[in-house]
């Protein structure tokens, strides 16, 4: 048995390591298949890294790696990049790797570029919120007042939807 090791037909990444089978007219021969090579890639490739093999030079190299999901750093609900492809990656100053954290009620998430990682907030007292937010959740508590609803009510009415 030959171990043979094969990387993604689009992008060259390595996907896993299998057996080829040898050939029922040529004994000894191994048949390699497309995508797949006997070269094996690098053992130490970090976290962060992933191992592409390049056809051309029929060589891995080893580069960082941007797989994954993508959502804009300004409306992290309205806008998601799934990406495959390890090499590409979004304009970084527009754009956070996810995943983003789950939020509660009255909740909010931003990216903060100090720290470069999503941070969750609460909506009505955290002063990072744009004004315009702020003010409306302020008259949507006023209006629940209004009606004669508190806000532990809205939320047991929400947990049961």
């Amino acid at each position: 048995m030959k171990t043979i090791y094969n990387y993604h037909p689009q992008y060259g990444y390595f996907m896993a390591s299998s057996e080829a089978d040898e050939s029922p007219l040529e004994p000894g021969v191994y048949l390699i298949p497309g995508y797949a090579t006997e070269i094996a890639p690098p053992d130490d490739v970090a976290k962060d890294r992933v191992a592409i093999f390049d056809p051309e030079s029929n060589e891995w190299f080893v580069t960082k790696d941007y797989r994954g999901t993508y959502y804009s750093k300004y409306e992290p609900w309205s806008e998601k990049i799934d990406n495959h492809d390890p090499q590409f990656r979004p304009d970084m100053k527009d754009y956070a790797l996810g995943p983003i954290p789950e939020t509660k009620y009255m909740q909010d998430v931003f990216f903060n570029e100090d720290t470069q990682a999503w941070e969750i907030v609460d909506t009505l007292t955290d002063d990072r919120e744009p004004d315009e937010r702020i003010a409306f959740v302020r008259e949507f508590v006023n209006q629940l007042d209004l009606m004669g609803i508190s806000i532990d009510e809205l939320k047991d009415l929400l947990d049961r939807l």
